[in-house]
């Protein structure tokens, strides 16, 4: 699913294995791993449902609403909160030198994340957070670990664990997928 993300498939192909990932429950490292990794994805496919919400408003206000409530019914029960159970932030403002035009723009995001980019930006702008990552296989009572080491951090993980903020998803022959705060990349090693 995340290699459909990263490759442009549209929406409607993995919105479904998103929300359940994002949905699962558990507490071990890869469940916890893979649901904090969807989480982002999911905010923002209900950022762009919720983009269109406000566009619709927008034409018949000729405005964004001031907050998300005053959209009302419009509002779908599903996107009232975002991926992690928590109010959206969100704040109508003026176009940058028109301070008379309010609500002309909006900006939205999670309460984890206030400036999450947007879905087409995530998947276009992808770049490792950590390029200087030295990364050498290990092997932990004959499961697949990754050793990480930068300025940064000197890791050891197993899929499902976290180095400099990034999700070990998967880590494969001389490749590995990472899940960020704001991306989702690969590493080679």
């Amino acid at each position: 699913m995340f290699c459909a993300i990263l490759a442009g498939a549209p929406v409607s192909d993995w919105r479904a294995d998103l929300e359940k990932f994002a949905r699962l429950t558990g507490d071990d490292p890869v469940t916890q791993g893979i649901r904090e990794a969807a989480r982002p994805w999911l905010a923002r496919v209900w950022m762009e449902d919720l983009a269109a919400v406000l566009r619709n408003y927008y034409q018949r206000h000729v405005s964004f609403p001031d907050t998300l409530t005053a959209l009302g019914k419009d509002l779908p029960e599903s996107l009232r909160v975002d991926p992690w159970g928590q109010p959206w932030v969100y704040s109508p403002h003026a176009p940058t030198g028109f301070a008379h035009q309010f609500n002309q723009r909006y900006q939205l995001g999670t309460t984890r994340s206030p400036h999450l980019s947007l879905l087409h930006d995530a998947i276009t702008n992808r770049r490792p957070p950590a390029a200087g990552w030295k990364i050498t296989p290990q092997d932990i009572g004959g499961a697949r670990a990754l050793q990480f080491q930068s300025v940064t951090a000197n890791s050891l993980i197993q899929p499902g664990g976290t180095v400099d903020g990034c999700v070990l998803m998967f880590a494969g022959d001389g490749w590995a997928l990472l899940g960020g705060p704001d991306q989702l990349f690969t590493v080679t090693f």
